[in-house]
């Protein structure tokens, strides 16, 4: 799977093109600490609300997780449905 680097994420944010940046940890760990601009999709409802939240399929997305192997996860669960834009934040966050 493609990683983006600390750097290329803060470029993506300043630049203002589109993506999506998705913690994929529990809402619990997400409520205490996260990037700034992420949003919240806990990996057990990835499939069910995914869809709605980010709609077309050629979106750039960064997923982030804390290191603990999450975001991988999400982006393997997501490759069936069509999205083929996907990044992990290397090292989980920033």
């Amino acid at each position: 799977m493609k990683t983006i680097s600390a750097d290329e994420l803060k470029e993506r944010i300043i630049s203002g093109r589109e993506f999506a940046l998705i913690d994929v940890r529990t809402t619990g760990e997400f409520a205490k600490a996260h990037l700034l601009f992420a949003v919240s999709v806990p990996l057990d409802k990835l499939e069910f609300v995914f869809d709605q939240l980010v709609p077309r399929l050629g979106t750039p997305i960064v997923f982030c997780d804390e290191g603990s192997g999450l975001a991988d996860q999400a982006a393997e669960r997501l490759l069936p449905f069509g999205y083929n834009n996907l990044a992990i934040l290397q090292g989980g966050r920033i």
